[in-house]
């Protein structure tokens, strides 16, 4: 079932091309895409939504309360899809490396309109 069409994206933001039909690559979920994008804006900086993003500058790396912030600050800037019911079953995982100035972030959730178990996976 499609209740949506979306471009598909990468890791990196770009739109994934299929060349063996010249054009983009459908998204499996549109709302994963939506998330995907969400978590790759810092807040502020949707010149559409200004409330669209996550608090990223929030987030010290070098303090041992940074993985707990970071989940915080991602529940929060994805709150808008749960309260609309476009999600549900939103599990936050984080992981800090300070000595790497590296965040890793896995979110898993429930596309309600596909009745499926989406992920995106993503570093700040």
């Amino acid at each position: 079932m499609t209740y949506a069409l979306s471009r598909a994206t990468g890791p990196d933001g770009d739109t994934r091309w299929d060349r063996t039909r010249n054009t983009w690559t459908a998204a499996e979920s549109p709302v994963t895409e939506t998330i995907r994008g969400v978590l790759a804006t810092p807040l502020g900086q949707c010149l559409v939504d200004e409330t669209m993003g996550v608090a990223w500058d929030r987030v010290d790396k070098l303090r041992t309360d940074a993985g707990v912030t970071a989940e915080a600050e991602i529940r929060a800037a994805l709150k808008r899809f749960i309260d609309s019911g476009e999600i549900r079953n939103l599990t936050v995982v984080v992981e800090v490396y300070p000595a790497r100035d590296t965040l890793l972030f896995d979110v898993s959730f429930e596309d309600v309109k596909l009745k499926a178990l989406r992920r995106v996976e993503g570093s700040a």
